[in-house]
């Protein structure tokens, strides 16, 4: 039985890529004058990404028939990409590959319309060409969550996370300068949203990086990226500090911006912070106040449980990073096993940073099986094998 979209859900689609083809090859205006004066042509399709029928191509995920059809599920192409992306079986074009399509597309749509200003960018691939973890020619296509296990440490998740660290950095994977027992050599696509490619090559104790050919002395595409685990929110004597100092020692921000970030805490559905604010009348240490959602009270910032605390934490810097990635297009990485949240805490925000409310992209690393089967969308591999023979595998 195969799941077609209705009509409105067609007319979203289309409407949301501003009736153009999503492929970033393609800038295909979908629909125009027909041959009469009262007639539109249109040569757009609502092409779907998991498969609208059982045995089709990127098969279904698991999914039932609501989200089979629903708006999540779909892209909107121009006829030629929307068959072309299922030509045998959907080989070559992931589900993954086709949601990050989707999701660059629509912000470039939201910057035509003027209601962003920032740099559009995407880190689409990395391909680790050789390297003394990974089997040869090793891909992982990125989605706005990617989400990276093993069964065990060692495999190589942090090494990804390193190499496309130096997006937008002055600098090198200095880890991995020497090169241990092999060279090491990667390349990273990204969107700007023009294709960019940057390769990376280390050979014994040479650091080599070019942007599209060109050599350069470290990679200038306006990309930032940030490292999240517990170090982050370690600060020495904080049992003899304000909440507040505290909160702008680990957030590295001043008291005024302190404050304007409470002020976005809150805000998303995926929040589970209700408010938050500053009591600048306290005579003591606390004077961070905070209700939590589903409570008619405020707690003191050190009266707050540790997942708590640890929910409030996460949420300010998400509220920095976000303001980071207004201008500039942004990865964050997250190992978890090096955070205080549990799997449960860890699993409710991948869905909050895989929403449309977040508009920077994340890596989580985790040890395989320790966070629920991700969302639509989330991009998920397993990594097998140890040393210089680990594979990776699309879930």
């Amino acid at each position: 039985m195969r799941i077609d979209f209705t009509k409105p859900t067609k007319t979203i689609l289309a409407g949301r890529a501003g009736y153009q083809c999503s492929h970033p090859d393609c800038d295909m205006i979908t629909i125009g004058p027909g041959d009469k004066y009262d007639q539109l042509s249109s040569v757009g399709e609502a092409a779907h990404i998991y498969s609208a029928a059982e045995n089709g191509p990127r098969g279904q995920d698991g999914l039932d028939e609501e989200d089979l059809k629903s708006v999540n599920n779909g892209i909107w192409m121009c006829k030629t990409h929307a068959r072309l992306i299922d030509t045998n079986k959907g080989d070559g074009f992931s589900a993954t590959q086709l949601i990050s399509w989707k999701q660059l597309h629509e912000e470039a749509i939201k910057r035509k319309q003027g209601r962003i200003h920032r740099n559009i960018g995407w880190a689409s691939r990395i391909r680790i060409i050789n390297s003394p973890v990974f089997k040869d020619d090793t891909e992982i296509n990125l989605g706005k969550v990617t989400l990276i296990e093993s069964s065990k440490n060692g495999a190589g998740k942090t090494a990804i996370c390193e190499w496309l660290s130096v997006l937008g950095s002055e600098q090198s994977p200095q880890r991995w300068i020497p090169s241990r027992k092999s060279d090491t050599r990667y390349s990273i696509n990204t969107f700007m949203p023009e294709k960019h490619e940057v390769n990376v090559s280390i050979e014994s104790d040479r650091y080599k990086i070019d942007i599209d050919g060109v050599d350069s002395p470290f990679c200038g595409l306006p990309f930032k990226t940030f490292f999240f685990n517990s170090d982050i929110f370690k600060v020495e004597g904080k049992q003899d500090m304000k909440e507040s100092e505290y909160l702008c020692q680990a957030l590295d921000v001043d008291i005024f911006t302190l404050v304007k970030l409470f002020n976005r805490v809150g805000l998303s559905e995926y929040s589970f912070i209700k408010k938050v604010a500053l009591n600048e009348e306290s005579c003591d240490l606390n004077d961070v106040e905070c209700t939590i959602k589903g409570r008619d009270f405020s707690l003191v910032f050190n009266g707050l449980s540790g997942g708590e605390s640890n929910a409030l934490q996460f949420e300010l810097l998400i509220a920095k990073i976000q303001a980071y990635a207004e201008y500039s297009p942004l990865i964050l990485f997250i190992e978890s096993a090096e955070t205080s949240f549990d799997n449960q805490m860890i699993s409710h925000y991948l869905d909050f940073m895989n929403s449309s409310e977040v508009s920077f992209q994340t890596v989580v690393t985790s040890l395989s099986g320790s966070i629920r089967k991700p969302s639509i969308g989330i991009a998920h591999f397993i990594l097998n094998g140890e040393h210089s023979n680990v594979e990776v595998s699309q879930v």
